[in-house]
């Protein structure tokens, strides 16, 4: 079965299968690029789109952390700090990369001052996506004998 979906403006495919009595789910981007250049597409955007969706998708969420911090006290400085840590945890946590964070943006001026950021959905919706420890979301593997879950990690 598969089934395809749009996220953060790039399109991925989801996998479902039945195999050896597990249930096997993956993900996998849709190579537009690929695409377009078979099919003689002069459009740069769907010649480069795993660039263009990411940098649309941040764009976007740019924008909205931007004026949501406007009159928030924060320089415009630590705002831009800010948009760029959010922007990069959206980025991930949509294409399900979320636990790379751990390895990096914990670390920034931006992600320290969300944790000093009041109390907020904002706030909250950060934490939960830090607190995804070393799981890679596009690939499960459930053996339906043992119960056992594999997630592969990108440890």
């Amino acid at each position: 079965m598969r089934c395809i979906i749009r996220i953060s403006s790039s399109l991925w495919y989801i996998k479902y299968s039945f195999r050896d009595n597990s249930l096997n789910y993956s993900t996998n981007t849709i190579a537009v690029e690929n695409w377009a250049k078979n099919n003689h597409i002069k459009d740069k955007n769907l010649l480069n789109f795993s660039n263009f969706s990411k940098e649309y998708f941040g764009k976007a969420v740019s924008a909205k952390i931007n004026k949501s911090l406007l009159n928030s006290g924060y320089s415009e400085a630590q705002i831009k700090l800010m948009t760029d840590t959010i922007k990069t945890l959206n980025i991930r946590y949509f294409s399900g990369t979320e636990n790379l964070n751990e390895k990096d943006l914990i670390h920034t001026d931006g992600y320290k001052l969300w944790t000093e950021f009041p109390d907020s959905f904002r706030k909250s919706y950060i934490a939960s996506i830090i607190s995804d420890k070393d799981i890679y979301d596009n690939k499960l593997t459930i053996d339906l004998n043992n119960k056992n879950t594999d997630s592969e990690s990108l440890k």
